[in-house]
């Protein structure tokens, strides 16, 4: 049973629609995350709807800095308790980054504030 290719959209048509190039689309059948729904004769790549939603996701997700694998692993299961599981991963990651960057800013505070007393009190120029 060959597929009408009109009810498909080529690579380049999903890529266009998600404004990327079209290699995103073979990194990602590389990678195992979104694979052509079938290969023509003529070696176009076709997508149904189903994979356009499949993008939409991945998408959101590289939005979010989730790694590929990590959105590999949550396609895999796709439950509401995997994605609950990998958002709160990531939200742990954000604020541990927030913190680190938060103790950065604090020590900047200080050393200005050290060299602003340094340099009225005549110690620096």
């Amino acid at each position: 049973m060959s597929k009408n290719p009109k009810l498909y959209y080529t690579a380049g048509e999903l890529a266009d629609l998600f404004e990327l190039p079209k290699q995103t689309l073979l990194y990602y059948d590389k990678m195992g995350v979104l694979s052509p729904e079938f290969i023509s004769e003529n070696n176009y790549r076709h997508y149904s709807l189903k994979q356009y939603l499949l993008l939409e996701i991945i998408l959101n997700m590289r939005k979010l800095g989730i790694p590929i694998s990590k959105i590999k692993e949550y396609l895999v299961e796709r439950s509401i308790d995997s994605l609950q599981a990998l958002l709160q991963a990531k939200d742990r990651e954000c604020e541990e980054i927030i913190a680190h960057n938060e103790k950065i800013r604090k020590n900047i505070h200080v050393f200005f504030s050290s060299w602003i007393k340094s340099a009225k009190a005549g110690l620096i120029r």
